[in-house]
């Protein structure tokens, strides 16, 4: 008798505890508007929040969220895709503030796919998506509008990263406190390489893109309504815009400042408040010469702006 109490016990043990062992090594969890963060994250009993899915899913797999609501701020430490296709998937700051999106975990490679990140529309801080350290990051149709910064990579000092690799597309950051994109690497954190295409940066409360200590690309873009100017590599950043569209903006087209280097091909640079094309002198500015400059505010280019032969 005592041995099958003693069997029983062990076995009702066995029941409560694995949900919570399975739950937490689940190659796929799944958020939904009618889910509850007690649940295990499964298809059939899916989860409320981003968080509460991505701590439940094993590193390396997937929340994916099945119908159309907020699912709040997400701190993401682990490899993990998180995918919002097919319906309209938010992820939500508080009313309080604070970063919507954060990415911190050394070697990870994230993906968000589909999803709509937004500051809560009392919020008065934050970025849309805050990026301290991770080894490759992929934004893919995305829409990004914060209180302050949309995307905002700022690594930690002397984290041990050798080198992170950003890409970004087919993604509108729009309408935010700060500027559109802002990658504000530093000597000491090694580097960043970033690729992005198909993005529209509009009517942001700062610039469209601003480089720092960065290896950018960026190809059929396009940076228009800004505050200040539209595509500005500084402080050391080598950036190479193709194709890309820069108008409306406060400041400058497209410009370098305080050290770095920017090379323009097949782009337009017209009705900038400023000019068109931009050095300040300490800068370097390469230009195909196959791009429209024209119709800007105070004149087409300022600064001394260096023909590239062609390769």
């Amino acid at each position: 008798m005592l041995k099958q109490n003693l069997m029983r016990v062990f076995t009702f043990a066995l029941l409560v505890l694995l949900p919570a062992v399975v739950a937490q090594g689940q190659a796929r969890t799944f958020v939904s508007s009618t889910g509850s963060d007690a649940n295990d994250c499964s298809r059939s009993s899916p989860c409320r929040n981003f968080q509460r899915a991505h701590d439940a899913v094993a590193a390396g797999g997937e929340v994916v969220a099945l119908d159309s609501a907020g699912y709040g701020a997400v701190n993401i430490t682990k490899s993990v895709t998180i995918t919002g296709e097919g319906v309209h998937a938010a992820a939500t700051s508080p009313s309080g503030g604070g970063n919507v999106v954060t990415i911190n975990g050394a070697g990870i490679t994230v993906v968000l796919r589909n999803i709509q990140v937004q500051s809560h529309p009392a919020s008065v801080s934050g970025s849309g998506i805050f990026a301290r350290n991770f080894a490759a990051l992929h934004i893919e149709g995305c829409t990004v509008r914060a209180a302050s910064v949309g995307f905002h990579f700022f690594p930690n000092a002397a984290d041990g990263t050798p080198a992170r690799k950003l890409f970004i597309k087919d993604s509108i950051l729009r309408n935010n406190g700060g500027s559109g994109i802002f990658l504000s690497n530093a000597a000491d954190t090694g580097s960043l390489s970033a690729t992005i295409e198909r993005t529209r940066m509009e009517n942001n409360g700062a610039g469209g893109g601003e480089f720092r200590l960065a290896k950018v690309t960026l190809r059929d873009c396009l940076a228009s309504g800004n505050a200040f100017t539209g595509i500005l590599a500084q402080a050391g950043a080598e950036v190479n815009v193709e194709s890309c569209v820069s108008t409306y903006n406060g400041n400058h087209g497209m410009a370098a400042f305080d050290g770095g280097i920017i090379r323009v091909s097949h782009s337009t640079a017209t009705s900038n408040t400023q000019f068109g094309f931009r050095n300040d002198g300490t800068s370097t500015f390469e230009s195909r010469e196959n791009s429209t400059v024209r119709g800007n505010g105070l004149g087409n280019i300022s600064g001394t702006i260096t023909p590239i032969s062609g390769t």
